[in-house]
């Protein structure tokens, strides 16, 4: 959420009060008088819009002001009730777009101020619109001679004077505040979505990948305890050991390696991360900001430590654990892309102790990476340009697409 809107619009009143005004009737001429008069239904309404914004890791609220408007009338006791109850329902109702306009739009002698209740005052109605420190004010009085009614609008001096009054009559009024419900204004949007096949079905581990090139170095032993981890890149070699979890110890040197993967059995995802922006309103538009892409592939490698029996059980992939670990850890990014669907995949106790698996990902630019499970973007794939098409070649033939909001915990699925 980048930007969100509400309106806030504080009544008070309405009071009785006492107003000395300029008055319409005077024999010098209309407002070269004043009159001193007691009305009995004083309200004022204020207009506030408030802007959340949100960006770089912060939020800060704006406040604009929107204008106030204030009133004065003399009503018998049933006009002046149903007045304050018209001003309460009409603010009640305003939707937060009404506070990107002055006075929220409330318009002239549009309700709860329309012209037939204007001119049921006993003494002359006065509508003040307040904005920017400057303020205008609409007078309808009954003129004595007859039963015509004469409207006034007036700015300067006499509305100044004529507008504080009823604002300093308000000073120490209760207030009731509307708030509206927020709005989106502007949304950044972060879509996961998922493409993933598989090629493992029907295959045993007696089919997983065994031989390794010989910049792969890795050993694998059965441990009674705990013998630590420890990750280090050196001289262009990265070197890795994991022994904390399921009771076995996995130790890699890996180099930059060649690889054919050219129809071996593979567990393949492609995650498509998409970063849109969103804007509601007048000037609405969605628009695409960033799109990045990374292709993972995970191929059985044979375990050293597997029995020969238990080499023909079927091939396996721990993708339950997999799909939920890369939603959590995108769930809790700020900013979800590639590394993050990396880091979950290098969490070591993901990876059981029963099979190894060859981690490839290909990136957006055509370069790729390797590692043997829980080690995981650790060193250079040197022949990109045929692994990566290989891994394609499985999601080509065996893939389904699902959101990452919403992913399944197994299996194949449609969007």
């Amino acid at each position: 959420m980048l930007e969100q809107i509400h309106g806030v619009a504080e009544v008070r009143g309405p009071v009785q009060a006492r107003l000395e005004l300029p008055d319409p009737q005077c024999e010098t001429g209309p407002f070269s008088c004043t009159a001193d008069r007691l009305y009995s239904t004083v309200v004022g309404v204020r207009f506030t819009q408030l802007v959340l914004r949100s960006g770089g890791g912060q939020a800060r609220w704006e406040e604009i002001e929107r204008g106030e408007i204030v009133s004065a009338f003399e009503f018998d006791s049933d006009a002046a009730l149903q007045f304050g109850e018209d001003v309460a329902e009409i603010v009640r109702r305003l939707s937060p777009a009404r506070f990107e306009l002055p006075f929220a739009g409330l318009g002239h002698l549009e309700p709860p101020l329309e012209a037939w209740r204007l001119e049921r005052s006993k003494w002359p109605a006065w509508v003040c619109a307040v904005r920017e420190g400057r303020s205008w004010a609409d007078i309808v009085a009954k003129v004595e001679r007859g039963s015509s009614v004469h409207a006034w609008g007036r700015g300067g001096e006499i509305a100044e004077r004529g507008c504080a009054s009823l604002r300093e009559a308000l000073r120490t009024a209760e207030t009731e505040a509307f708030r509206t419900l927020p709005v989106v204004r502007r949304l950044r949007e972060r879509e996961v979505s998922l493409e993933r096949g598989s090629t493992l079905s029907g295959a045993t581990w007696l089919e997983a990948l065994a031989s390794l090139p010989e910049e792969v170095h890795y050993e694998k032993r059965w441990v009674a305890g705990k013998t630590g981890g420890a990750r280090d890149t050196h001289h262009g070699l990265y070197r890795g050991q994991e022994g904390r979890y399921h009771g076995v110890e996995r130790r890699v040197v890996l180099g930059t390696a060649m690889f054919d993967l050219a129809a071996r059995p593979a567990w393949v995802a492609r995650f498509v991360f998409s970063t849109r922006e969103r804007r509601f309103g007048a000037e609405a538009r969605d628009e695409v900001l960033q799109e990045a892409r990374l292709l993972v592939g995970i191929v059985p490698l044979r375990d050293p430590l597997m029995s020969e029996a238990a080499a023909g059980e079927p091939l396996a992939v721990p993708e339950e654990g997999i799909l939920q670990r890369v939603l959590s850890r995108l769930e809790g990014s700020s900013e979800p892309g590639p590394e993050d669907a990396l880091q979950a995949l290098g969490d070591p106790e993901l990876w059981p102790a029963f099979g190894d698996w060859l981690v490839v990902s290909c990136d957006d630019q055509g370069d790729a990476s390797y590692g043997i499970a829980p080690f995981v973007d650790a060193a250079r794939v040197g022949n990109p340009e045929t692994v990566c098409p290989a891994l394609e070649r499985v999601l080509e033939s065996h893939g389904a697409v699902s959101q990452a909001g919403g992913l399944p915990p197994s299996g194949r699925s449609g969007p």
